[in-house]
C-alpha cells in the first residue's frame, strides 16, 4: 500500500502537541517497512519528535523514536542568528529521513514547555514560529 499522511497539520504557537497516533505501513500487514518523512518548518524554535509503536493498542511505553542516530528529538533552530527575537531566530527548513521498521503506529510531538521567557521584556518579540507539516509516506 502507498500512502501520504499529514502527523500534524499546521500549529501555530501552541507550547506542547502531540498529534494523533496514524496507521503505518505494518497496520495492512508484512511489508518492508520502509517510511519517509518531511518535516516543513516555519521560524521554528522547538523540538519535534517522531515515534512509532510495534503494538496494537500502544501505552505510554510502547513509543519509541524514529529519527536518524536514534535522537530522542530534533531541536530547531540547529543554527542561531542574532535577531531582535528572543533567543534568536527560529528555523525555517523541510527535512527529511527515511526508516524501516514494520510499526503499525507513527506519531509526531512538538513540544516547547522548557523554553523560558523573561516576563517584562517589551523590547523582544517572541518568534516560536510554526510547524507547517510533518508527512508520513510509506
Amino acid at each position: 500500500m502507498r500512502a501520504s499522511i499529514n502527523l500534524i497539520e499546521p500549529i501555530g504557537e501552541l507550547s506542547l502537541f502531540t498529534g494523533t497516533p496514524m496507521r503505518a505501513a505494518g497496520w495492512y500487514g508484512p511489508t518492508m517497512g520502509l517510511h519517509s518523512v518531511a518535516i516543513k518548518v516555519s521560524n521554528f524554535t522547538g523540538q519535534i519528535s517522531v515515534q512509532a509503536s510495534l503494538a496494537l493498542s500502544p501505552t505510554t511505553n510502547d513509543w519509541f523514536s524514529v529519527l536518524p542516530e536514534n535522537v530522542s528529538y530534533w531541536q530547531y533552530p540547529r543554527s542561531s542568528v542574532n535577531t531582535k527575537c528572543y533567543g534568536g531566530t527560529g528555523e525555517t527548513s523541510t527535512t527529511g529521513f527515511n526508516f524501516i521498521c514494520n510499526a503499525i503506529w507513527v506519531r509526531a510531538i512538538v513540544d516547547r514547555t522548557y523554553l523560558s521567557y523573561p516576563i517584562a521584556n517589551t523590547q523582544q518579540v517572541f518568534c516560536l514560529g510554526t510547524v507547517d507539516s510533518i508527512l508520513l509516506n510509506y
